[in-house]
């Protein structure tokens, strides 16, 4: 129940947010400039404070990094793996791909902090800082070398398009500078530090409701097969393995519940955008998105039952 409790709310605001949307309020204007306000500005403020002020040694960083990073590998090469037998052509492969692997930040953050209070966020922005940069890699990778539309590029350059969206992703750059600020025991003036937790507060709401904002439920009906199999990639599979891989390195309590919940998060709206950028299948993607949004309200409260 206590796992319903925290998570109802959340799907609230999300369907909140569909509602929003589908009724013209506040208008379409809004909701492109609220995403980038929360990714660029609100997010980045709440990963860093909590960063910054967590104590980072109480965490097996290590375990943590090969437990859930050795996760989304093993499932990306499961899925390389079954390519032929899945039957997708390479556009809608890469959208399988990147469906099976990202995470929808938002919901994680939300849940984590629902969940598990303070603790929850410094555990879930950990967990970002080590899932964002390896599932950038490996989405980048097999979208340059499974689309056919783009202009071919060379390794070198493929490795600096790559390099180039880490070295300015935000939630990277915030984690790293929270951790930084941590190692070094630094701290910030107490109004900074003000600044930082008022503006990270805002981003859990705003973001869920943008989240609901891009849900599409009109799209899914000729790709049923393949968004279906890639939910269940991302919902089952990826949470299985990753139990295996935190239990097998000895992670445990409320950092192995941080790790599975991230795992079996639905996908990230940002696939869609990648998709677009370097021609996937855009359709698809955004079919896969709400698919297992819808799913993830079932499959979460699932998980988490026997965790927490």
């Amino acid at each position: 129940m206590t796992i319903l409790h925290a998570l109802i709310p959340i799907f609230v605001i999300i369907l909140f947010g569909y509602g929003l949307k589908a009724s013209g309020f506040p208008g379409d204007d809004f909701w492109e400039p609220a995403k980038r306000i929360t990714y660029y500005i609100l997010f980045p403020s709440l990963l860093f404070h909590n960063l910054s002020t967590a104590q980072l040694g109480d965490y097996p960083l290590f375990q943590m990094s090969m437990a859930v990073g050795g996760a989304i590998l093993i499932l990306t090469a499961l899925v390389l793996f079954l390519k032929e037998k899945i039957g997708a052509d390479n556009p809608s492969f890469t959208s399988i791909i990147q469906g099976s692997i990202r995470m929808n930040t938002y919901l994680g953050i939300s849940a984590a902090a629902s969940l598990f209070g303070q603790e929850g966020i410094t555990l879930a922005a950990l967990n970002l800082a080590i899932i964002i940069p390896l599932v950038n890699v490996v989405c980048v990778a097999v979208l340059t070398h499974y689309t056919e539309d783009q202009s071919p590029k060379s390794p070198v350059q493929s490795i600096l398009q790559t390099s180039r969206s880490l070295l300015t992703n935000p939630l990277i750059l915030a984690c790293s500078a929270g951790i930084l600020f941590n190692a070094l025991d630094m701290s910030l003036p107490v109004s900074l530090h003000e600044i930082f937790k008022i503006l990270g507060r805002a981003s859990l709401p705003l973001g869920l409701l943008a989240v609901g904002s891009g849900l599409n439920f009109s799209s899914m009906h000729s790709t049923k097969r393949l968004v279906l199999l890639t939910s269940s990639f991302k919902l089952l599979c990826l949470p299985a393995i990753t139990t295996m891989t935190c239990l097998l390195l000895g992670i445990e309590g409320k950092t192995l519940a941080v790790a599975i919940l991230f795992s079996a998060l639905p996908a990230s709206p940002s696939s869609y955008i990648l998709a677009h950028q370097m021609g996937g299948n855009q359709q698809l993607m955004a079919s896969i998105l709400t698919v297992e949004i819808a799913l993830s309200a079932l499959s979460l409260s699932v998980i988490l039952s026997m965790l927490v």
